[in-house]
């Protein structure tokens, strides 16, 4: 085992992909455990919003999305996908290894199940404190990621320069209602495999939608933590697109009088 993890940290790290910078990352100091803390979720949840909260408290190194078919993208080799599925408590130990601050998180999506041996139950076990996000609408849930795959376009980071223009997308009616009984399902999975461990329960409506909620809910999440509050500076991602779902999605009215006659519409606002 010893060999078998040396030899992954070495083909990581000369991946030009690698967005860690290990020549000047300190090592944790492992005298004492340190802070870990999972975002458990699903897809088109806010949890890159939220990590880039948990990130500029000076006690916490998050490190968003580790584990899952997108690692493979961060890579010139595959090894680390291998390594977090098959292996992947020395993979977590690898990263928190390269972590610059004394604590340590990450999210952690329900899909990824399909990506790895890992689960939320291993986590608790380690310690990690556990934050249950998600959208609770699974209307807006699956529009977000009907348009996100659409248009490829996942997130949206800074102020972008000159006239952002919204896609004109019409969604094939069968599997845009199939993506909304899955996020329904992946809801139900969420909250039901959180139940047996303490956790923090987040909403992105209730909590991360409008950017006047994010101090009041970082206060709330550090003190969960036991970290000392601090003040936000403005988070770098924004919504993907100002327009609501119904101005992007062409026969947006006739998917969503589909998915009510099913009774799959929630009580939250609508897009």
């Amino acid at each position: 085992m010893k060999y078998i993890h040396l030899i992954a940290e070495s083909v990581i790290l000369l991946s030009p992909h690698n967005r860690v910078k290990p020549l000047h990352l300190k090592k944790r100091d492992m005298s004492s455990p340190p802070l870990r803390l999972v975002v458990f979720c699903n897809g088109r949840s806010g949890s890159h919003l939220l990590g880039s909260y948990l990130d500029q408290h000076p006690e916490i190194h998050f490190d968003h999305e580790q584990f899952g078919g997108d690692i493979k993208k961060q890579y010139n080799t595959p090894l680390p996908y291998y390594f977090s599925r098959y292996l992947p408590n020395s993979y977590l130990k690898w990263r928190i290894s390269k972590a610059e601050k004394p604590g340590y998180g990450l999210s952690f999506h329900l899909a990824n199940y399909h990506h790895t041996s890992l689960r939320i139950q291993h986590l608790h076990a380690q310690g990690y404190h556990i934050i249950r996000l998600n959208r609770d609408d699974p209307w807006e849930q699956a529009m977000s990621h009907l348009v996100a795959f659409s248009s490829k376009k996942w997130h949206q980071k800074e102020k972008p320069a000159g006239i952002q223009e919204s896609p004109q997308i019409t969604l094939e009616p069968k599997k845009a209602l199939s993506s909304v009984l899955n996020y329904r399902n992946a809801q139900k999975s969420l909250d039901k495999e959180v139940a047996p461990y303490p956790h923090l329960k987040l909403s992105y409506v209730d909590d991360l939608q409008r950017p006047e909620m994010h101090q009041d809910t970082m206060s709330r999440v550090f003190a969960h933590l036991g970290l000392s509050d601090i003040k936000l500076e403005q988070s770098p991602f924004r919504k993907t697109y100002k327009q609501p779902y119904s101005e992007i999605i062409s026969n947006y009215d006739e998917l969503r009088a589909k998915a009510e006659k099913r009774g799959w519409l929630e009580t939250h606002g609508t897009s």
